[in-house]
Order: structure tokens, then C-alpha cells, then sequence
């Protein structure tokens, strides 16, 4: 009962917005990379894509998915919840050749 009690703790903060541990496997041209990232359920996606890629365009998915998800919802909005997907599997960014675009102003 503790057990399942706490795994229901950790996973609702996610949903609620509290921190947790984002996998996300790095795809380029070089190759692959995991890295975890410490995220809130309210952070926008297109604030991950940044932190996670800050030199190149990028977009996340979920594995085994072609859909890019959506840079403008938050993490929970997306169904990104949870402590790196209990099942391991986290997200996957896609990292594109074409350098990010400064915007002046």
C-alpha cells in the first residue's frame, strides 16, 4: 500500500505541475543521446526544446510517433507527466541540421 501510495505521489506531481525527471533521447545526424532533464508539468515545450537543444532547430515526440508535439502547450498539456515515463521511455527530440534563427528586437 506505501508503495503504490508514493509511485501515485510521484506521478501526480507531475500532473499537477510539480518537478520531475524527463528522459529524452537525442536524435541527430551524429547519432544518439539520453539525457535527463529536471522539468515542471506547467514548463512549455518550446522552453524544453531550448534547454534541451540550445544551437539547433528541434522538435519532441513521443517514441515510435512521426507527430511533432505541439511547441506551445505545457508539459502536462501534451501528456508528457510523470518521472521519465515509468515504462523508460520518456521523449525523443529531433535534432535538425538548420541552426536556430535569432529573432532581433
Amino acid at each position: 500500500f506505501f508503495f503504490d501510495s508514493l509511485y501515485c505521489t510521484m506521478a501526480c506531481g507531475g500532473m499537477a505541475g510539480g518537478e520531475f525527471d524527463l528522459k529524452v533521447k537525442k536524435i541527430s545526424k551524429g547519432g544518439e543521446e539520453t539525457v535527463m532533464l529536471r522539468v515542471k508539468g506547467t514548463d512549455i515545450v518550446q522552453d524544453v526544446l531550448d534547454l534541451a537543444e540550445p544551437t539547433f532547430q528541434a522538435f519532441l515526440r513521443f517514441p515510435g510517433e512521426f507527430d511533432k508535439i505541439p511547441a506551445d502547450l505545457t508539459l502536462v498539456s501534451a501528456g508528457i507527466v510523470g518521472v521519465a515515463g515509468e515504462d523508460g521511455q520518456g521523449v525523443e527530440l529531433m535534432v535538425q541540421c538548420m541552426p536556430k534563427m535569432e529573432i532581433a528586437g
